[in-house]
């Protein structure tokens, strides 16, 4: 019986500690210092061209996306690791609602190499930001955490507090564009973003569906005197583009 709970919590440990060598969605051995194992990375829904110009979202055909080609964004250009399904899908729900922080790390550094990629080329990292109150439910900021790691690939100043969470909005999983930014509307305020003036940022979340929350984000920093924005979340949602 013993024998049995000592492998159980082993692997229990194992799940939550993963040792660098292995492959995070599969437990396999990685291979050749990449953070997948070679079938994961094979099957791993990344963003594949064309893109969108602006906000990074897959297209059928190059151009902006629906929601770019209506209106001028408040952020500059935005980059994705991946899709917003499978085993994507499945690492930002587990890093979301079931305490999977080591996620993080390999997702974060993803993303860091996609702004790399891209050209990108920010003075600090900012996340969106989590109102108190789910914070303090939740007990982290997803967010901030991938902004951690994507700030340390980088080699760049994170600035936790430089946005804050003013309304706890209610769940938008359900609406689409303009009632996300309607819900998003005087959601933030600014933190000590004073520092961001004449800077390039790069603003981080977890997931983008239409982008009002990053956009949302990106005009308070605007408003302190950012001279760019430049977003980067780990999953790009393709749902949005049946909610017109």
């Amino acid at each position: 019986m013993m024998g049995a709970v000592g492998a159980w919590r082993d692997r229990l440990l194992d799940w939550l500690y993963p040792e660098d060598a292995l492959c995070p969605l599969c437990r396999s051995e990685r291979v050749d210092n990449t953070w997948l194992c070679r079938w994961c990375t094979d099957t791993f829904p990344w963003v594949c061209t064309p893109l969108c110009p602006v906000c990074g979202r897959p297209v059928e055909a190059e151009g902006p996306c629906r929601d770019c080609g209506k209106a001028e964004r408040l952020f500059d250009r935005g980059v994705g690791a991946a899709v917003y399904t499978g085993e994507a899908k499945a690492a930002v729900r587990a890093l979301k609602y079931s305490g999977a922080r080591w996620h993080a790390s390999w997702m974060g550094a993803m993303m860091g190499e996609r702004v790399r990629i891209a050209g990108m080329r920010p003075e600090c990292v900012i996340p969106v930001p989590l109102h108190p109150h789910r914070l303090k439910t939740r007990g982290y900021n997803q967010a901030g955490l991938l902004a951690e790691s994507a700030a340390r690939y980088l080699d760049l100043p994170l600035w936790e507090d430089g946005l804050i969470r003013t309304v706890d909005t209610p769940t938008q999983t359900r609406l689409g564009r303009e009632e996300r930014l309607a819900n998003m509307r005087d959601a933030f305020g600014l933190g000590s973003a004073e520092r961001v003036a004449g800077r390039e940022v790069l603003l981080v979340d977890d997931i983008m569906t239409t982008g009002a929350t990053l956009e949302a984000c990106a005009g308070y920093l605007r408003k302190a005197g950012a001279i760019r924005v430049d977003t980067a979340v780990f999953a790009i949602s393709t749902r949005n583009m049946d909610m017109q």
